[in-house]
């Protein structure tokens, strides 16, 4: 039996309810806009022994996902009109005794005017849905610094823009005119004139979601210190810098300094970095080579400024060596001294050597003898204290030495005209054994016709007497040479 509160003409003292079946409610059906938050109602179901629990399925339409189909009042997003005409959800309850009652609701959905204008209202289920599901969305808080950060808290990632101080009107246009705009105030009035305001100001996606008088989830309250400041070093050589959230108030910007000497602060030494999103908590620096200190701080609307605590990073320069020889070139055997420079790593250093001809040494700047001729490539591989390499290579040429020929053209030779007369440069030699080419020319007396002046002996008919030149005898051809 449950007692009435009131009823219409007599009153009504109680009513019996006989044979209360489980009984499960849905909703009623209704239009909805595209693009719109849209909670599921089955708080009217009722049975006899009480509800155990719900759920929903959908049954027809374009898929939607929501925000808890075990919940009594679940949230989704409806679709763009043009992809789906209605959704149609059915509810099944289950109550204690393990009976079943199911209820179907359909909802049709309508194309948003794009010239209406107007913010939208949501229950708080529908905001936390919202603050759940769309990274990008920014929740601003309009109520005063002193309630933002009192015993209420606020909404964790929420940025706090006063609207009776007159911040919200001041700093709107750093806000993104398409981005999705969450407001919040303590029981509505002052986040209902915000979203009126940034309405008239040309932003599209306004959602207002009333006080935090109604908000049942997770709230922060303030802590007005600066962030704790850390990194770690990536694989890249370059800085992960990371840091708490900072959430105290008047927050306008996080701004990161970076310097060779700590404590550094602004004015004066310029930030490398601004970020006015507060739930923004990384940054990744490619830091240069040697030491450089991290500072960051809260840049605050109320012109203070907290800084955090100097990190020193050491990026060692990268280890590089320089090669020289004294020699790239010659004839065997040749000697080469070799010099290296090492500069920027971490010393001590160690050194490994191949001569690229089957030798090594592990010597700073050794000195290398070449006994073949051939082309090499020595090479040297400088390892550091923290085991990082470096290489450099030179080129060798080594060729062995070329003597000229001694050239033997034979004795001189006195003969009868007529007579064949053999040549003979069988006597000439290479020192270094290379073979041997002959070339024969005939330099004075009578011409004579040689059988093959290219050969060693080549042979020739002495000519009849007196016919050379006065005075000399008739074997004139008398000049010779070999070419290698």
């Amino acid at each position: 039996m449950k007692r009435a509160a009131k009823g219409i003409g007599y009153p009504v003292e109680s009513v019996t309810y006989i044979e209360e079946y489980l009984t499960a409610d849905a909703g009623h059906r209704r239009t909805i806009r595209e693009g719109n938050f849209v909670t599921l109602d089955g708080t009217d179901s009722h049975g006899p022994n009480g509800i155990a629990s719900y759920l929903w399925t959908q049954t027809s339409g374009f898929t939607i996902t929501l925000s808890d189909p075990t919940d009594v009042q679940p949230v989704f997003i409806t679709p763009g009109a043009l992809l789906a005409g209605s959704l149609t959800f059915e509810l099944t309850i289950t109550d204690d005794a393990g009976d079943q009652a199911s209820d179907a609701v359909t909802f049709f959905v309508s194309q948003k005017d794009a010239s209406a204008s107007g913010h939208t209202l949501l229950t708080p289920q529908e905001a936390k849905y919202m603050i759940d599901t769309h990274p990008d969305l920014i929740v601003i808080d309009v109520r005063e610094a002193d309630e933002f950060c009192g015993e209420h808290g606020h909404i964790p990632g929420s940025v706090n823009y006063p609207w009776n101080s007159g911040v919200l009107q001041k700093k709107y246009q750093e806000l993104p005119k398409d981005a999705e705009i969450l407001v919040v105030c303590r029981s509505g009035n002052r986040s209902g004139q915000a979203a009126s305001f940034l309405d008239s100001e040309g932003f599209t996606s306004v959602y207002d979601i009333g006080g935090m008088n109604s908000w049942d989830w997770e709230t922060l309250n303030c802590t007005d210190v600066p962030p704790t400041l850390s990194f770690k070093m990536n694989s890249d050589s370059g800085v992960s810098l990371n840091w708490s959230e900072y959430t105290g108030s008047y927050f306008e910007s996080y701004r990161l300094l970076r310097d060779t000497v700590p404590n550094a602060e602004d004015p004066g030494d310029a930030y490398i970095w601004e970020e006015s999103d507060v739930k923004i908590t990384n940054y990744n620096d490619e830091t240069p080579a040697g030491t450089s200190y991290y500072r960051l701080y809260v840049a605050k609307t109320d012109g203070e400024r907290l800084y955090s605590d100097s990190i020193r990073v050491d990026i060692a320069r990268p280890l590089a060596v320089s090669l020289s020889a004294s020699e790239t070139g010659g004839y065997t055997p040749l000697t080469v001294d070799f010099t290296i420079t090492v500069s920027r790593g971490t010393g001590p250093y160690a050194y490994s050597w191949d001569f690229g001809d089957g030798s090594a040494s592990t010597d700073e700047n050794p000195a290398h003898i070449y006994s073949s001729p051939g082309n090499y490539t020595a090479t040297v591989t400088v390892t550091d204290a923290e085991g990082d390499t470096a290489e450099q290579s030179a080129r060798i040429t080594v060729t062995q030495e070329n003597f000229a020929p001694m050239a033997n053209a034979g004795s001189d030779q006195t003969v009868a005209e007529g007579v064949k007369v053999t040549l003979d440069a069988s006597g000439s030699a290479d020192p270094d054994g290379d073979a041997l080419q002959y070339l024969w020319e005939q330099t004075e007396g009578t011409p004579v016709n040689l059988s093959d002046p290219s050969v060693a002996r080549p042979t020739f008919d002495a000519p009849e007497a007196g016919r050379g030149v006065p005075g000399l005898p008739s074997d004139s051809c008398r000049r010779c040479w070999a070419e290698i």
